[in-house]
């Protein structure tokens, strides 16, 4: 009953054994899958008192759903062995790290003194060299410049996550889950971008 939660200390600590896991019983780790998916855009919305961060939450699902599409027909024709139901719950727990960046990112703009948001918000293009020294000086503090990096981290932790769980799901190479993932990554961020400019 529990094990949809549970299995997040595998997917930080055993990986492997996780992913396994998951891509063989994809069906009882969906709706864990989901929930990881939208939970950025859900902690986003409650940290900014924002309700309309909400709708970043079809995007993030929309995301997904191409995704596992694009590397379930990868994963065929380079002979791998994936489930659908499996390989979209392996990818969604992938996602797992991405929860924390909502809330890295909400302390670097509370790191931010207020005078300098003041002019970040207020410029017109035409900034003076000591107004642009004093932002920088201000955005580039070692809060911050840890802040940025840990994000960073967490996106490349996120990013082998996903080669690991497509591996899995498709009993092949490394190298061919990590091909697999960049190539689907490229062509879901085209995809998502222009059903964004089309919906406006």
């Amino acid at each position: 009953m529990l094990r949809p939660l549970s299995v997040l200390k595998d997917v930080v600590l055993k990986p492997k054994s996780a992913f396994e896991e998951i891509s063989e019983n994809g069906k009882n780790f969906l709706i864990g899958a989901l929930l990881i998916v939208i939970l950025p855009s859900v902690i986003s919305a409650f940290l900014y008192f924002d309700y309309t961060r909400l709708e970043g939450a079809v995007r993030d699902v929309a995301e997904w759903l191409i995704s596992a599409v694009l590397l379930y027909i990868m994963g065929k024709a380079l002979r791998g062995h994936p489930s659908f139901v499996g390989l979209l719950s392996a990818i969604g727990y992938a996602r797992f790290p991405l929860i924390f960046p909502p809330i890295l990112g909400y302390l670097i703009l509370k790191s931010i003194p207020g005078d300098v948001k003041v002019l970040i918000e207020n410029t017109k293009g035409q900034l003076s060299h000591e107004t642009v020294m004093h932002i920088i000086s201000h955005l580039f503090t070692p809060t911050i410049i840890t802040l940025g990096l840990s994000i960073l981290a967490l996106t490349l932790w996120s990013l082998a996550l996903c080669v690991i769980a497509v591996r899995e799901s498709n009993k092949f190479s490394t190298w061919r889950a990590f091909c697999s993932v960049v190539v689907a990554l490229l062509i879901t961020t085209l995809i998502v971008t222009k059903l964004l400019k089309v919906t406006g």
